[in-house]
């Protein structure tokens, strides 16, 4: 069973059969020379208004003999495991080197899955971090594929020091592509993340939700830079968020608003580049549920969503309690390194099953069967006597957004790429 909810609207009273959007337009064609141009002179002047046009020089060349992409990697973290806080569960990922000494987070579960491709990358971490992340990564075989950044992503001086890191990387070997990967936990580091709202706080909410815009719009504004001013052909993004981005949930009012903004963002971002810079343009937001990166070995995380998803509508089954962390259902952030390499790396078109780690797949069912997501689906739809149609809540409301593939990986295409995921006995 796979199921698409194609955001691709068609009519036999407007389209040929087979026809979709992409193939029909209903404005003008005003794209080309002189009107290219006009987009173009807005971008230039916006950037420079921003002061892009005082970065260093950095050039993409991907038409050079042997060049490659490189990926911009937000957030990257690989920390020394604390006894007494962190569980060894089946889903830890681990930083190889190290044995279990070490946690790898998100990012750096994508700089890593990279670097064993011998694709380089540019990963951001914490300043307080850089020299002993530095240290770890030289005990790894591919840890030279691996560039460290540090600084604010919402500042112009980190994109200075992404764009020196790049010329440096360039003149050991073209660069065909800067992309961009996206990712901040919301989570780590706060003892209590998930808290109802008369506990919870408007201006902290307010605070992490500005800066996480910011942070994204400066992004943005480098993939603009990449496109129009250093030669860039394509480009894409991997915004790494979470299911709360497209569904709001209890216990989670404030890590809903940082991922909505998030989400948003990038949609926003995927329509207007490609029309603007008239150039192709991939965002793909990758949202996961539980993902066993931390968080979730304390017990009142565990306590706070367990209690979500009975509020949610969607409690666990049988098995699962707050009280034991192993019988948690949590996805692995090597899972998420592993498929955002592969749409970092796969072609337009191209099948996404193929390239991804096989038991992977199950991640893309809403936490159950594909069998069962299929009867829920249906389930989800009545229609009265006199032809009303309801929109059942028999499934969360993330299994509605448009562009979903279910029981598979959509392959890349250009514009904004949802891909959902949960693990297996996550219902909300």
């Amino acid at each position: 069973m796979q199921v698409n909810q194609s955001n691709e609207y068609s009519s036999q009273q407007h389209f040929a059969q087979g026809e979709t959007l992409e193939a029909v337009s209903f404005s003008p064609d005003r794209s080309g020379s002189p009107y290219q141009e006009e987009k173009l002179s807005r971008i230039r002047s916006a950037l420079s208004q921003k002061g892009f046009d005082s970065l260093p020089h950095f050039t993409v060349a991907p038409d050079a003999p042997g060049a490659e992409p490189v990926a911009l990697i937000t957030g990257g973290a690989i920390t020394r495991v604390k006894p007494g806080r962190h569980v060894d569960t089946p889903t830890k990922h681990y930083f190889e080197p190290t044995g279990s000494e070490h946690l790898v987070n998100t990012s750096a579960a994508v700089a890593l899955s990279l670097a064993d491709r011998d694709i380089r990358s540019i990963l951001q971490v914490k300043q307080e971090q850089l020299e002993e992340t530095r240290g770890l990564l030289d005990l790894h075989p591919k840890g030279d594929k691996i560039t460290l950044v540090s600084g604010d992503m919402a500042s112009l001086d980190f994109i200075s020091k992404v764009y020196e890191a790049a010329s440096d990387l360039s003149s050991k070997q073209p660069i065909s592509r800067l992309d961009i990967v996206l990712y901040e936990s919301y989570a780590a580091g706060l003892e209590k993340p998930f808290i109802p709202m008369f506990e919870d706080s408007a201006e902290f909410a307010g605070q992490i939700t500005s800066r996480r815009i910011s942070a994204f719009h400066n992004m943005f504004m480098a993939g603009y830079d990449l496109l129009v001013a250093r030669d860039q052909t394509e480009l894409r993004v991997i915004g790494l968020t979470a299911l709360a981005s497209k569904r709001a949930s209890a216990n989670l009012s404030t890590d809903t608003l940082h991922k909505v903004a998030s989400s948003a963002l990038l949609e926003t971002f995927a329509y207007e580049a490609s029309y603007y810079a008239e150039k192709p343009v991939y965002v793909v937001e990758i949202a996961p549920g539980m993902v066993d990166c931390g968080p979730y070995d304390s017990h009142d995380v565990r306590q706070a969503v367990y209690e979500e998803a009975e509020m949610d509508g969607f409690p666990f089954r049988g098995g699962v309690n707050p009280g034991n962390p192993q019988s948690w259902p949590l996805m692995s952030v090597k899972d998420l390194g592993e498929i955002s390499a592969a749409y970092l790396l796969s072609e337009e078109g191209e099948k996404l099953d193929e390239k991804v780690v096989a038991d992977s797949r199950h991640l893309t069912t809403a936490g159950r069967t594909a069998e069962e997501f299929k009867a829920e689906l249906l389930q989800s739809i009545s229609e009265s006597g006199d032809g009303a149609v309801t929109l059942e809540r028999a499934l969360p409301s993330f299994a509605f957004a448009p562009g979903v593939t279910w029981n598979g990986f959509s392959p890349l295409r250009r514009g904004y790429l949802p891909i959902m995921l949960t693990p297996r006995g996550q219902y909300f």
